[in-house]
């Protein structure tokens, strides 16, 4: 187990022994994680909520958890039952390996396992993939991994809880409950069109997003902001004050840092300080290896983010602030675009913020003969999961002011005029960046800072290979 005392790790088990024990349990946990216990239950947790203290959610009614807004991960054991919640926008990763019984862990490392029960086919196909005589499209072979990290593991026995779901053991059995349906959530928001021009829309986002940043500086001493060239970061830094921040780029010697020096020239003129950090490039294999601590890793663009803050902060946060649920709470991705734009008008977006060139071709999603643009709006709208994935490689809580259950949707609430210019343009983004801090946005595109990703995974199949024991 990590020996810092803000990291959050637990492990619950009913077949291996560990410090606790409550009925057919046992169970672990750093100084990260809070307990508590009534004699009839007891529940691990960390995270925070927006209305009601979380410490007041968890010792209620169990019930009213999986509702609440905010980021969280609750885990209650009865003497011989058990039931794990995250929070709506899935920002904690939770495995539960069901060989011999039930273990439940957010870190992947303390799972002790044998050769046998690594999964030999998965191995074989991304390996395959990277070394075989027909290799085959990067991009593709990297997606696939992140498609399949998400739920599943390299181990046969492991998965981790998907997205929307509860975790529940009931008389030996082991299930997931579905809790939430993103899908559908979109679907409703765009069949319940407000008639609001885009300024009430940046009133109400301006609104909870200042209240969700206080809830996250009165609960968090010490906290770490990303930032980058694009907009989304660059707002949510906005609503803290004391937060350190960090910026990176690959180190490549043609790549052009005008809109990035930009960036922090603005921000340092208004007294904020960006630490600015050019990544090694060529240590990617090193960097890999030194910062996963899990070989699971779907994002592998996180890389950077992970060396920033294990050695270039002077100090460990314990909360760590990303971006994540904004370009689907906003909408300005190519795919959301050519949802709404016809064909013949297509090439005049293609320079615009959500059209730009910087876009990856996979983005692209046209909206076939049995889809309707709202269809493939709601599809789209599935967050991508990277805050849990940080979360899990360095044990420090990872949010964002995007995930807000009260404004994730509402974009999709407003008149087609406003999606298309946020879409487009980040127009409300824009506006509230104007409006609310006096800070001009001019970045034309968005932020694109990519890097030698397949040595990551090359490097995420050998860990795999060294991890096991024999």
């Amino acid at each position: 187990m990590c020996q810092i005392t803000n990291c959050m790790r637990f492990i619950v088990s009913d077949n291996i022994d560990l410090e606790n024990g409550f009925g057919k349990w046992r169970y672990s946990h750093d100084g990260g994680v809070r307990m508590w216990t009534n004699g009839d239950r007891v529940c691990l947790y960390y995270g925070y909520t927006m209305s009601d203290d979380l410490d007041q959610l968890v010792q209620g009614d169990p019930d009213l958890i999986p509702e609440a807004n905010g980021k969280f991960c609750v885990v209650i054991l009865w003497k011989d039952r058990m039931q794990v919640w995250i929070d709506y926008f899935c920002q904690s990763k939770v495995y539960y390996n069901t060989r011999d019984g039930l273990t439940v862990t957010n870190n992947f490392s303390s799972l002790a396992m044998s050769n046998k029960e690594l999964d030999g086919e998965v191995i074989k196909k991304f390996t395959h993939g990277l070394y075989g005589k027909t290799q085959g499209d990067d991009q593709r072979l990297l997606k696939e991994w992140e498609e399949h990290t998400q739920d599943h593991t390299v181990v046969k026995s492991v998965v981790s809880m998907p997205r929307g779901h509860s975790l529940r053991h009931v008389d030996g059995k082991t299930d997931t409950i579905v809790i939430h349906n993103h899908r559908q959530d979109a679907m409703d928001a765009l069949a319940t069109p407000l008639d609001w021009v885009s300024a009430q829309l940046e009133d109400r986002v301006h609104q909870c997003m200042e209240q969700h940043s206080e809830i996250i500086s009165k609960n968090y001493s010490n906290i770490c902001s990303t930032v980058s060239d694009g907009i989304d970061s660059v707002l949510q830094n906005m609503y803290f004050k004391r937060a350190s921040r960090l910026m990176y780029h690959p180190g490549r010697p043609n790549d052009s840092l005008q809109w990035k020096k930009q960036i922090i020239t603005q921000l340092e003129d208004r007294g904020v300080s960006v630490r600015f950090d050019l990544m090694p490039e060529h240590r990617v294999d090193e960097l890999t290896k030194l910062h996963t601590t899990d070989v699971n890793l779907s994002w592998m663009d996180l890389i950077p983010t992970l060396w920033q803050v294990n050695e270039c902060l002077p100090q460990r946060p314990d909360m760590i602030l990303y971006g994540q649920g904004a370009d689907e709470m906003f909408m300005h991705r190519t795919g959301f675009l050519w949802a709404m734009v016809p064909p013949a008008q297509r090439p005049n977006y293609r320079d615009t913020y959500g059209g730009g060139e910087s876009q990856p071709s996979s983005l692209f999603v046209e909206s076939g003969k049995d889809h309707t643009w709202s269809d493939s709006i709601a599809t789209q709208s599935k967050i991508c999961l990277y805050n849990r994935d940080v979360e899990n490689q360095t044990g420090i809580q990872t949010t964002s002011l995007y995930s807000d259950r009260r404004i994730f949707n509402l974009p999709r609430r407003m008149p087609r005029d406003v999606m298309l210019d946020s879409m487009a343009n980040a127009g409300p983004q824009c506006r509230l960046l104007r409006d609310r801090f006096d800070f001009q946005f001019q970045t034309p595109h968005k932020d694109a800072a990519g890097y030698r990703c397949r040595e990551v995974l090359k490097r995420l199949l050998t860990s795999t290979m060294r991890m096991v024991h024999e």
